[in-house]
């Protein structure tokens, strides 16, 4: 990737290690019917995480920019948690869970009744997927700052295009779907027939007469 691609990978990585850290107090937040409820206990378990995180830096204040930076937080977090909340991500773990288990896991699944595969794959595969959920939340909102200027490549490598046309060192997904395997090799041909005299018969005659010649000499 390109050093730009690169920098904006540190800033997504960096907000994606924010949430890891977030998420674990505010996933023990009990969701209320009442929308703001639910907002006032996660801006207040924000609000203690950036505390915790600061008590160190004695120049840090809210007033100071850690206001600021609380909103970002918060948005963040409320995008993240809406987001992994949704039918999406389960959507996404039933397409693409198989990939990221065991043999064995996706053994266990197919003797499960079929009404509770989905349910199963989806429990197993989520734990796995979230870290990455969370960095593609954190990416998108990382692109979202400032001017970011990336080639074709970065986007792939990002994970934000498919496929870069023309560049066949790159797997596609489109690739993938639409390969197929080489056809069988076709049977060898039979051995040719012995070729055959066409030549007539000789004559006794002439037999004896060669045969003799043939003596002689």
């Amino acid at each position: 990737m390109s050093n730009r691609a690169q920098k904006l990978f540190e800033t997504a990585r960096e907000r994606a290690g924010r949430y890891e850290k977030l998420l674990e107090k505010v996933k023990r937040i009990r969701v209320s019917k009442n929308v703001a409820q639910t907002e006032a206990k996660r801006i207040k378990a924000v609000v203690d995480f950036k505390v915790e995180s600061n008590k160190s830096n004695k120049d840090w204040t809210f007033h100071g920019g850690g206001l600021t930076r609380l909103q970002d937080d918060f948005f963040l977090l409320s995008e993240h948690l809406d987001s992994s909340q949704s039918d999406r991500l389960n959507r996404l773990c039933t397409q693409w869970g198989k990939f990221a288990i065991s043999t064995a896991a996706t053994e266990e699944i197919e003797r499960a009744p079929e009404a509770d595969r989905d349910r199963l794959l989806i429990e197993k595969v989520r734990p796995l997927l979230e870290p990455l959920w969370a960095f593609f939340v954190a990416l998108c909102h990382a692109l979202q700052e400032g001017e970011n200027e990336l080639t074709a490549t970065d986007a792939f490598w990002l994970g934000l295009i498919d496929e870069v046309m023309g560049e066949r060192s790159l797997t596609s997904l489109r690739l993938i779907v639409e390969y197929r395997p080489d056809p069988p090799a076709p049977p060898a041909p039979a051995p040719a027939p012995p070729l055959l005299s066409c030549r007539p018969p000789m004559p006794a005659a002439d037999r004896t007469h060669f045969t003799a010649r043939a003596l002689s000499s």
